[in-house]
């Protein structure tokens, strides 16, 4: 079974994102737990009109198993159904965020909660 986890504990979140990240990146952290251990990580912060995902990341040993689309497509939801709009901080994800109507404005992939688009993972005859 998997559950997110909010971190309260700045020592515990800061630890964590020294694990998965390899440096503090800040903000509020979201671990994915899976078999009572992290397998995963993401860190974003709020202003009052949008949130800022800063990073999400996945043990190497758990992924290939949709961890990270699951704890992405989380946050992306409970951000949007507040009616924040969300801005990416990070490079190398601009295929997969496409999916979910983000667009490039000034160099940073963004989207409102009214442009959200959640894509179908369900396949035919699974």
């Amino acid at each position: 079974m998997l559950r997110l986890v909010y971190v309260d504990d700045d020592a515990a979140a800061i630890g964590l994102q020294r694990k998965f990240f390899g440096k503090e990146l800040g903000g509020a952290t979201v671990a994915l737990i899976a078999d009572g251990d992290a397998a995963g990580v993401a860190v974003y912060s709020m202003t009052p009109k949008c949130a800022i995902l800063h990073g999400v990341c996945v043990k190497k040993e758990m992924r290939g198993k949709g961890y990270g689309d699951f704890l992405t497509r989380s946050l992306l939801n409970s951000f949007t159904k507040a009616g924040l709009a969300v801005i990416i901080d990070y490079d190398g994800a601009e295929d997969y965020f496409a999916q979910f109507n983000f667009a490039d404005e000034g160099g940073r992939l963004i989207v409102s909660a009214e442009r959200i688009v959640f894509p179908s993972k369900c396949r035919k005859g699974e």
